[in-house]
């Protein structure tokens, strides 16, 4: 009797346990996750991959995912991709997280300017069984204005379920600002440093910098052809043909810079101004 009544007992605690022995199934990424919640990203990472290399398997935490934001968090976005790819056949039968998996793997490339595989990508997600359209939608246009596609991007943008009709205006106004920013050719300013020293510093924002360039530059000419007359002009060649040659040359190569950098930060303030617009539209 005492027997049976041991062995009740043990068959009912061990069933009680039952849950919990199946959510420490994958001890490693449960710990991971705690660390991963708490911000200690390199420990939560270190524990990841060891969960993932001992072949962990959990439905609530998904390893592989956590592994590849980890790496994106340490900008080794080859990695980052490469466990996307785990994730992405590890989910074989749900295709709207896969569809969400590949924009994720369009936002990794998008960060790296590797705008050809991020077309790629995007046009891989099959747009009929995907449930969030304005998010491909969203993605598909980035991924064409990143690479040089702005009008063709604007059409999709156009698309978008939240966007008001009486918002084109706006709209096409930003698409002929970014279309005129991306064809400038910062190699431009080559041409307007050498005709005069710091005039492109100026066209492109940075007039402190021009007129340095410009007063260093005239200031080395005047000694030049000071010691010219007062000497000769092989020694003002000699002694101040090297320095007056060397800021003129640095000047043409800052004026590149400068114009590209130029670029760059006016196609940032534009395309916030696209986000800030598209946020206001969907928070109607």
């Amino acid at each position: 009797m005492r027997l049976s009544i041991i062995l009740i007992l043990g068959f009912w605690i061990s069933f009680f346990k039952a849950p919990a022995s199946a959510q420490e199934s994958a001890p490693i990424a449960v710990f991971a996750e705690k660390t991963y919640l708490e911000g200690n990203y390199d420990l939560a990472l270190k524990e990841f991959l060891r969960a993932h290399f001992m072949g962990e398997k959990s439905s609530a935490i998904p390893i592989s995912k956590r592994v590849s934001d980890l790496f994106v968090w340490k900008k080794d976005y080859q990695l980052a991709i490469q466990y996307l790819d785990y994730y992405y056949f590890e989910n074989k039968g749900d295709v709207a997280l896969q569809g969400q998996i590949t924009l994720d793997k369009v936002k990794i490339h998008l960060l790296q300017n590797d705008t050809k595989a991020a077309l790629y990508e995007v046009f891989q997600v099959n747009s009929r069984r995907f449930p969030d359209k304005d998010r491909l939608t969203f993605y598909t246009a980035l991924a064409l204005m990143a690479d040089h596609q702005i009008a063709e991007g604007f059409k999709y943008i156009k698309k978008l379920s939240y966007i008001d009709p009486k918002d084109f205006i706006a709209l096409d106004a930003l698409e002929k600002k970014m279309v005129k920013n991306d064809a400038r050719n910062p190699n431009n300013a080559r041409w307007w440093s050498i005709l005069v020293p710091g005039l492109a510093q100026v066209i492109y924002g940075d007039p402190v910098d021009g007129l340095t360039s410009f007063a260093l530059l005239a200031g080395l000419s005047y000694v030049m052809i000071d010691v010219g007359l007062s000497l000769s002009w092989p020694d003002a060649l000699l002694s101040v043909g090297p320095w007056w040659g060397r800021y003129y040359i640095g000047g043409v190569g800052n004026a590149v810079d400068q114009a590209t950098r130029h670029k760059e930060e006016k196609a940032k303030m534009l395309m916030s101004d696209l986000l800030d617009l598209l946020a206001a539209q969907k928070n109607l």
